[in-house]
């Protein structure tokens, strides 16, 4: 909570018009834990994609306004790629096909990486009935068992959402954690707004790319993965 944008011509627009929509939304869409030191690339990259005004300038404690990253899985995660093998998030680059199991295609070129580097960040460490773990923000999207996405913060002990092979997996721990490290999310398919062409694999579970879990932070509610189609 130590590092804040700079104020600019851009912050000042920006403030001025999505100021509404900040009063009423930023503590459920990005809430205090959430904002820490922040990659500026990846703040102008969430900015210039529009989406309602992600990241969401947040007035924090101290009465300093700062910007809310959109990174949300810790740089350990596993993720499938298209060869059916998995690396690290923090290894992942533009060259880096994933794994799209819903997907018509099955796999898709990587377009951004995006990534916050946080300090005592509010995270979610959530355990499954297969024996994974995963450390989300609490905004991370999951894919429910009937095919609808959820919010991390949403999920309760025995929710169920979908593994890599459309398996039904358990919720069976979930605890608040103060995170130090990197943050990472990805944006796949950009072009498409299908939103089966956003869920990738994390440690063997369905999960939404950077476009998904905007969209579901707009829209407050589940989202059908088979009828709703993302805002570009």
């Amino acid at each position: 909570m130590k590092s804040f944008v700079p104020v600019t011509p851009l912050l000042i627009s920006f403030f001025l018009t999505s100021f509404f929509s900040i009063l009423s939304h930023a503590i459920d869409y990005c809430p205090e834990g959430h904002c820490s030191k922040i990659n500026t690339e990846m703040n102008t990259f969430c900015i210039s994609n529009g989406m309602a005004g992600k990241p969401y300038l947040v007035l924090g404690q101290n009465g300093r306004v700062c910007y809310c990253p959109c990174s949300c899985v810790d740089a350990n995660t596993r993720i499938l790629l298209a060869d059916m093998n998995e690396i690290m998030a923090k290894e992942i680059d533009h060259n880096t096909e994933f794994h799209t199991p819903l997907s018509i295609n099955s796999n898709a070129k990587t377009d951004h990486i995006l990534k916050s580097e946080v300090e005592g960040t509010k995270t979610l460490e959530i355990g499954f009935s297969n024996g994974e773990k995963l450390l989300v923000s609490d905004n991370h999207t999951f894919i429910t068992d009937d095919e609808l996405t959820i919010k991390a913060n949403k999920l309760q002990i025995g929710s169920k959402v979908l593994g890599v092979h459309n398996d039904i997996l358990t919720v069976n721990r979930k605890k608040i954690i103060s995170f130090n490290g990197t943050l990472f999310n990805f944006l796949i398919n950009k072009e498409s707004p299908e939103i089966i062409d956003h869920v990738i694999v994390t440690n063997g579970i369905l999960s939404g790319d950077w476009q998904l879990q905007v969209n579901t932070d707009i829209i407050e509610t589940s989202l059908s993965i088979r009828k709703y189609l993302l805002q570009q």
